[in-house]
C-alpha cells in the first residue's frame, strides 16, 4: 500500500495502515503522513479478538493518540455486539471514528426473501447503540448480506442515512480484494435511488464524507 501512495501522490491517494502502538515511532508515521496515510485500523473482527471494556477502551485511547496530532481518523472493525462499550469510549476519542462494514451484524443464513415481513435492524443486538454514536457526530459507519434482495442491509444504510447524512461513507473496501465477482451494481443503483429525494445527498454519500474523513481537498 505505502509503494502505491508513494505512485499515487498524496494528492490521489489515502491510506490507514495497522500499527503496533508500542513500537511505532514518529519518525514512521510522518513519513506515512506525507504519503498519504489518514488513519489507523483496529481490527477484532478478523482474527476473533474479544476484549472487555476496559481492554478496549485502553486499545482506542493508544491509537487515538498517535492520530490525534496527525488530524488521522481510526476504523474500528469489531462485531456489532460489542458496539454497546463503545458508546461511552468513542465520544471521549476526540478524533473521527470509522465503524466498518456496517457494524459486522450477525445477520441470518435464511434468506429474508421467504418472509415477507419488512427487516427491522433494531433487532439486532447493538445497533440502536449504533445509531447513537452516529448521532454523537463523532462516527461513521460504512457491507454484508446473506439475503438476495438485500432488504436487511437496505434496512440498515436508510436508518444510517436518516440519522446521519452527512456521516455514512461508501465502498471504503473497494475493490473488495477478497470477495472476487461480487456484483455491486444492484447496491450502488439503489444507494443513489434511496438519495435521489434530498438534492446533495448522493454527493455527500460518495464523495464529500469520505473526503472530509480522509484529509482530500475538494476540487
Amino acid at each position: 500500500m505505502l509503494a502505491a501512495l508513494a505512485k499515487l501522490g498524496p494528492t490521489r491517494g489515502r491510506g490507514v495502515v495497522v500499527v503496533d502502538p508500542n513500537t511505532i515511532t514518529q519518525e514512521e508515521l510522518d513519513e506515512w503522513h506525507a504519503l498519504g496515510v489518514r488513519g489507523l485500523r483496529v481490527n477484532l473482527q478478523s482474527v476473533g479478538k474479544v476484549m472487555e471494556r476496559n481492554e478496549l477502551e485502553a486499545t482506542l485511547i493508544r491509537h487515538a493518540d498517535i492520530a490525534r496530532p496527525r488530524n488521522w481518523m481510526i476504523e474500528v472493525y469489531v462485531p456489532l455486539k460489542m458496539i454497546p462499550m463503545l458508546e461511552s469510549i468513542v465520544p471521549r476519542l476526540g478524533i473521527t471514528v470509522c465503524i466498518d462494514h456496517f457494524g459486522s451484524p450477525e445477520l441470518s443464513s435464511i434468506s429474508l426473501c421467504e418472509n415477507d415481513s419488512p427487516f427491522d435492524p433494531y433487532t439486532l443486538p447493538g445497533f440502536s447503540s449504533l445509531i447513537s454514536l452516529i448521532r454523537t457526530g463523532s462516527l461513521c459507519p460504512y457491507r454484508l448480506t446473506k439475503d438476495a434482495g438485500m432488504r436487511d442491509l437496505k434496512a440498515m444504510a436508510r436508518e444510517f442515512l436518516s440519522a446521519a447524512p452527512d456521516r455514512v461513507i461508501y465502498a471504503t473496501d473497494w475493490p473488495h480484494t477478497r470477495f472476487t465477482g461480487v456484483d455491486i451494481s444492484p447496491f450502488t443503483e439503489w444507494c443513489l435511488d434511496l438519495c435521489a429525494h434530498e438534492p446533495g445527498l448522493a454527493e455527500k454519500l460518495f464523495r464529500r464524507n469520505t473526503e472530509r474523513m480522509l484529509g482530500v481537498e475538494s476540487t
